[in-house]
């Protein structure tokens, strides 16, 4: 079997009944995982994920704000945890969920603008592969 177009399979019937064996395929659904979306209300901070949504290695510097995620913030967990030098340093593990990435900046008392421009740059930079709608 080979993929012709996203919506069909091209299927290579060698030797045999190719109507029996037709028939036992029958009608084959698949069901594709949906697009995992982030939706941020800018003027509140909600944060609303569907899917499972993991943040790669990246940092993002927003005024007096800096989140490290990864190697790329020296490994330190937590917001305010080991090596963050300053209030607003915020630093967790790689493939940290968004969920932990928004509570981290909520616990340095980030505003919810600031909240919702460091998940979308992290989503522009390709740290997360959602798609994030903020409103």
């Amino acid at each position: 079997a080979t993929v012709s177009d996203p919506g069909s399979i091209a299927l290579n019937l060698q030797g045999g009944d190719a109507a029996a064996t037709l028939i036992q395929i029958g009608e084959l659904t698949v069901a594709l995982p949906a697009q995992a979306r982030i939706v941020i209300d800018g003027r509140d901070g909600t944060v609303v994920v569907g899917g499972d949504v993991r943040v790669g290695a990246a940092i993002v510097s927003h005024g007096s704000l800096t989140l490290a995620i990864g190697d790329a913030g020296g490994g330190a967990a937590g917001a305010g945890g080991p090596g963050a030098a300053v209030p607003g340093d915020v630093r967790i593990p790689t493939d940290a969920s968004i969920q932990e990435v928004a509570s981290a900046l909520h616990a340095v008392a980030a505003p919810p603008s600031a909240i919702a421009t460091v998940i979308q740059k992290l989503a522009d930079v390709g740290a997360i592969t959602a798609e994030v709608v903020v409103r």
